[in-house]
C-alpha cells in the first residue's frame, strides 16, 4: 500500500467535508477493553466506536497483547478508514497542534499510551459538549513532552542518515530506532533523494519503507537484490 506522512493525511482527511460523530443513546456500564490493530487507523476507528456506542473505556490494547481486566469485557475494532477520517477531522478543528502531538505520542509506542491518547480525546471533545462517555483519571504522561521526544528522534535522524550508497552497495539502510520514526521521516527522505530506488528497514519492528522512485510503500520484507546490504 501506499503510505502517506502524516502531514499528508492531514491534507488528505482535510478535503472531506466537515463530518460530525454522531453518537447514539445506548451506554454500555460495564468496563470495556478495546482491541485494535496497532495501527493508528484502527486506534481511531476505536475512539469512534467508543463514543458511538457510549462505551466506558478502560483500557485499549493491541491484538496478540491482551491482559485482562477484572470485570471488563472485549470488544474488537472494526477498522474502518472513513470513521478514523471523521475522528481526525474532528479534533483538526479542535485544535490542530493538540492533533500532532496525538500522533506523536501514538509512535511513541509507550506502554498504555493508547488509553491515555483516548482520555486526551475525550477531554478535547467533551470541551464543546457532553459526549456521555466517561473520562476518569489524569493522564500520567506529559504528551507535550512525549511527542517532543519522538520529534526529536526524528529530527536527528533526518539529518543524520545519508543514502547516497556506493556504486554497487545495496541502498538500504538498517536501523533501530526507540520510536516508531519511520512513518514521520518517509516524506523528508522522499524528497531529499527522489531519484530512488532506496530502502529503510526498521529491525525493531520489522518493517520498512520501500522507495521506488515514484512512490513510498510499506513493506515487512528486504527486497532479495538488498539483502545482502551492510547494516548502517
Amino acid at each position: 500500500m501506499e503510505y502517506f506522512h502524516y502531514s499528508d493525511i492531514f491534507h488528505i482527511f482535510g478535503i472531506f467535508t466537515s463530518a460530525k460523530i454522531i453518537f447514539k443513546t445506548n451506554y454500555m456500564k460495564t468496563g470495556v477493553i478495546l482491541i485494535y490493530d496497532g495501527t493508528f487507523n484502527g486506534f481511531l476507528s476505536g475512539v469512534y466506536q467508543a463514543f458511538e456506542q457510549r462505551m466506558e473505556v478502560v483500557d485499549i490494547q493491541q491484538e496478540g497483547k491482551l491482559q485482562s481486566e477484572f470485570f471488563a469485557q472485549t470488544r474488537n475494532v472494526v477498522t474502518v478508514v472513513e470513521q478514523a477520517k471523521q475522528v481526525w477531522f474532528t479534533l483538526r478543528e479542535k485544535n490542530y497542534e493538540s492533533l500532532k502531538n496525538l500522533y506523536f505520542a501514538f509512535l511513541s509506542e509507550v506502554p498504555g499510551i493508547e488509553l491515555q491518547l483516548y482520555r486526551q480525546i475525550v477531554a478535547l471533545i467533551k470541551g464543546s459538549k457532553d459526549t456521555g462517555v466517561k473520562c476518569t483519571n489524569p493522564s500520567p504522561f506529559n504528551m507535550a513532552d512525549l511527542a517532543a521526544r519522538v520529534a526529536q528522534e526524528k529530527r536527528k535522524t533526518e539529518t543524520g542518515l545519508s543514502l547516497d550508497f556506493p556504486k554497487g552497495k545495496a541502498p538500504v539502510v538498517y536501523l533501530k530506532p526507540r520510536y516508531n520514526i519511520l512513518p514521520l521521516i518517509s516524506k523528508y527522505f522522499r524528497l531529499s533523494y527522489p531519484s530512488g530506488p532506496w530502502m529503510i528497514f526498521d529491525r525493531v519492528r520489522n518493517y520498512g519503507l520501500y522507495y521506488d522512485g515514484f512512490k513510498v510503500t510499506i513493506t515487512s520484507e528486504v527486497p532479495l537484490q538488498f539483502q545482502m546490504a551492510d547494516a548502517a
